[in-house]
């Protein structure tokens, strides 16, 4: 069902962006990192936008919401009414953009870093290279859902060329506002990394 949702609408998000770790690379680059020797990313600013009309599914009641401008939202309810869109399997072909070797050195380097004092996390990932050899993007996003879906999953278009794909079940940064004047009173995050539950005492600590 297509339920009238206007009445709700203030709370859900209209504007929808990237915000790469690229972005603010030049900030957080230390001096002693090796200089970057891989190939640029296709992304390295934010990208936002605005849309005139979305869609809030509640996977608990079975229903659909539409609601923003009169226009797109008869658009998007009537396309949601249609039947759905046909999911291929994708083809891939993935490449590491460095070797496994080197990716191993750098984990050797990070862990001798953290002994060391100078480094008490890493977030260490080894880019992979992927080119789509048949299907769509949409297509992969439906995979990856399947296979390891997310709280917090997305799929965006950013141009022709240009999609970001994600399932990621993490929280960055989740801010609520109030009626009254739009300020924010709630902020939540619930980080994944580097979180353990503490002991009883220092000793418990370092036996986990």
């Amino acid at each position: 069902s297509l339920p009238e949702g206007r009445a709700a609408f203030r709370d859900w998000p209209r504007w929808i962006g990237v915000l790469p770790y690229e972005a603010f690379r030049k900030l957080e680059r230390p001096a002693w990192s090796a200089p970057e020797d891989r190939t640029p990313p296709y992304l390295t600013t934010p990208r936002w936008f605005r849309y005139p009309a979305v869609a809030q599914i509640d996977h608990t009641e079975g229903r659909v919401m539409v609601a923003g401008e009169a226009r797109a939202s008869a658009l998007l309810a009537a396309a949601l009414r249609g039947p759905d869109a046909a999911i291929h399997p994708a083809k891939l072909q993935v490449s590491a953009a460095h070797p496994a070797a080197k990716h191993l050195t750098r984990v050797r380097e990070a862990i001798e870093l953290i002994r060391a004092g100078d480094l008490y996390q890493v977030n260490l990932a080894r880019r992979l290279d992927v080119h789509l050899q048949e299907g769509t993007p949409l297509d992969i996003f439906a995979a990856m859902s399947l296979t390891a879906g997310g709280a917090y999953s997305s799929a965006i278009e950013l141009g022709a060329d240009l999609h970001v794909l994600s399932t990621s079940p993490e929280l960055l940064l989740d801010a609520r506002a109030n009626g009254a004047g739009g300020r924010f009173t709630t902020l939540t995050t619930e980080p994944i990394k580097g979180t353990r539950p503490r002991g009883e005492d220092q000793q418990s600590d370092q036996a986990h």
